[in-house]
């Protein structure tokens, strides 16, 4: 019998950690947008509605109720379930935790009052392709969350040395 690739933690058989895209070192992803949480699977989607049928969801907007229902402990076996993808409106990677303790910072990710200003920031190390009973047929990049994100996001915006006044200090984007 040949040992599977593991599309949980990403490990692919015989030991190799896809992560490091044939060597030493890892391949990271810095990402800002907002993260968004879609359902793999109808079933997972009936589950939802009827853990929303549990909860006290009225005159809630969806994002609200989405947030209500995901935020009790007792339906954290949800967040699990669901598909994370972070840059809304692209399907660009699929997140996955690596520590079942972090499940709250997907949670916090969930913004109940829709503000365009709202943010996050990703940190992760890339893995391999999605396969596609991971999350109804997306084949996308699978990234695994670094819980380190908040702490760099936090350093960033603490940096007082720049202005964005030097050429050095903007990113570059040229014009179309």
């Amino acid at each position: 019998m040949v040992p599977a690739d593991c599309p949980t933690c990403g490990s692919l058989a015989g030991g190799t950690d896809p992560s490091t895209n044939g060597n030493d070192r890892p391949s990271y992803i810095y990402a800002i947008g907002r993260i968004e949480a879609r359902f793999p699977s109808l079933a997972v989607e009936k589950e939802f509605a009827q853990a929303t049928a549990r909860t006290d969801t009225a005159g809630k907007a969806d994002q609200q109720t989405f947030h209500a229902v995901l935020s009790k402990p007792e339906h954290r076996y949800l967040v699990r379930q669901l598909c994370w993808l972070p840059i809304q409106g692209l399907e660009t990677y699929l997140l996955l935790l690596r520590n079942p303790a972090d499940i709250d910072m997907l949670v916090e990710t969930i913004h109940p009052e829709d503000s365009r200003d709202d943010m996050d920031l990703i940190i992760g190390v890339r893995g391999p392709i999605a396969g596609p009973e991971m999350c109804n047929g997306l084949m996308v990049p699978i990234v695994f969350f670094a819980p380190a994100a908040e702490e760099l996001f936090n350093s960033i915006l603490l940096l007082t040395d720049n202005a964005g006044a030097a050429d050095e200090h903007r990113a570059f984007c040229p014009l179309v």
